[in-house]
């Protein structure tokens, strides 16, 4: 999922989105990793979802905190979020499912990670901090041993870069955590 294809990969997007919201009755937080995806879901998903008010989301970093308490306040909320990867405890009910929209890269328009990259051992140190940001997104839902809450990656990107060509940087309890069907990663 990138931004040159988002014609064609935002409306899969929405479309799983809508397909997990119906099986999953209790609250979902979306990390979406950007404002423009989170307007473009926001909109697909208020047409699709009978019940709308059961979105939150929105458009200003200092309006998280709103959003968050009304996304807390009612049970079957989906909050989505293009900001929420750290900071946030969400044990319990608190959150039933996470969707990871895109694999967070680090922005490459960031002149300062577009350095570090192109410096000696800077892919080695991007994709840690890709893997790092999936981990903590991840984790928002799971805060002790006997938490659940199912997580959904929706970009295929995750399973073309990251599982297959850096596997290894994967913390080994997440990977064990991964659910495959017949060889192929769900």
């Amino acid at each position: 999922m990138t931004y040159k294809n988002k014609d064609i990969a935002w409306p899969k997007i929405a479309a799983g989105l809508s397909e997990i919201s119906q099986r999953t009755p209790g609250r979902i937080l979306v990390h979406t990793v950007s404002y423009d995806l989170t307007d473009y879901l926001r909109r697909q998903l208020s047409q699709e979802i009978s019940n709308v008010p059961r979105l939150v989301t929105y458009t200003k970093a200092n309006e998280r905190q709103r959003a968050l308490d009304i996304y807390l306040a009612n049970l079957g909320s989906i909050l989505l979020a293009p900001s929420l990867d750290r900071g946030i405890d969400l044990p319990d009910n608190d959150c039933d499912a996470i969707v990871v929209c895109k694999v967070p890269y680090p922005s490459l328009g960031d002149k300062q990670i577009s350095a570090r990259m192109h410096t000696h051992g800077g892919q080695l140190w991007y994709s840690v901090q890709t893997i790092r940001n999936l981990v903590q997104m991840t984790g928002r839902g799971m805060r002790h041993q006997n938490d659940q809450c199912d997580s959904y990656i929706l970009d295929r990107q995750f399973v073309t870069n990251i599982w297959k060509k850096n596997r290894a940087l994967i913390p080994k309890w997440w990977s064990d955590a991964l659910i495959w069907d017949g060889g192929r990663l769900i």
